[in-house]
């Protein structure tokens, strides 16, 4: 063999090499494409309508991918909600004096109440707490968790959320007994004389229909509960009290 011959002939082996090193990754691209074909969704859930039909072109890749359906996860299930700055100084506080955990740090019980219910009938327990507090709306974002097998609770649906607070004791007293002097609020007591005084007091927040006096009466104290309206009953009056009941009228809680 001449030389010539032998370098055409080993020219044409690395020509016939690169052919095949080349099928090889066309091959390899092929199967790659045909993994993706069949998308595997991450997480189990309830997935919506298609968003495409058969034979329309669809685009993968990190941007401007083709959506081709959502998948949302029922169970368990997140509820996510705002709270105040108020708030979030309130539940702080009681984490520093010892009365009630972080939810950072403790997955603290919740209920959650349905538009149509009248009591806080689904339990969950917190799992989340941001780090730190919304500049627009003035709110840090919380995250509960439930169990959701039935299926009842439905991702997008709005509720209200009861956040345990600590045990505390309050004075209950009916909201029609508060009377607006200006800026204060004021509640007739009675004395052992049987003669009306007011009593400045602090609000809480309503409780099964009424309302948590936070300062400003005392256990043995006699509230007047009916008759505020009544021009004769004022400070300095002398009346003959009759002994009422006060009762929970509804169940409701707040944070």
């Amino acid at each position: 063999m001449s030389e010539q011959v032998y370098e055409q002939r080993r020219s044409r082996l690395g020509v016939a090499q690169a052919q095949v090193m080349s099928a090889n990754a066309q091959l390899k691209s092929a199967e790659l494409n045909l993994e993706w074909a069949e998308v595997r969704a991450p997480i189990s859930g309830r997935i919506s309508d298609k968003k495409i039909d058969v034979g329309n072109l669809v685009v993968g890749g990190q941007v401007n991918a083709t959506l081709m359906a959502t998948i949302v996860s029922l169970d368990p299930i997140h509820f996510i909600f705002d709270a105040s700055e108020v708030d979030y100084m309130r539940y702080t506080r009681l984490n520093l004096s010892g009365q009630r955990a972080s939810s950072r740090d403790v997955a603290n019980p919740v209920r959650v109440k349905l538009a149509d219910e009248d009591d806080f009938v689904h339990a969950g327990k917190m799992d989340f707490v941001d780090n730190a507090f919304n500049e627009r709306s003035g709110t840090l974002r919380g995250r509960a968790i439930f169990d959701n097998k039935d299926g009842l609770l439905t991702p997008g649906i709005f509720a209200r959320i009861a956040l345990y607070g600590g045990d505390v004791d309050a004075f209950l007293i009916p909201d029609t007994a508060i009377v607006s002097d200006q800026a204060r609020k004021i509640v007739y007591t009675v004395g052992a004389d049987h003669v009306i005084a007011a009593a400045s007091v602090t609000l809480g927040p309503m409780y099964e229909g009424l309302r948590v006096i936070k300062t400003g009466l005392k256990a043995d104290i006699l509230v007047v509960i009916g008759g505020v309206a009544n021009p004769a009953v004022r400070p300095g009056t002398k009346v003959a009290p009759t002994v009422g009941t006060i009762k929970l009228t509804e169940k409701t809680a707040e944070k």
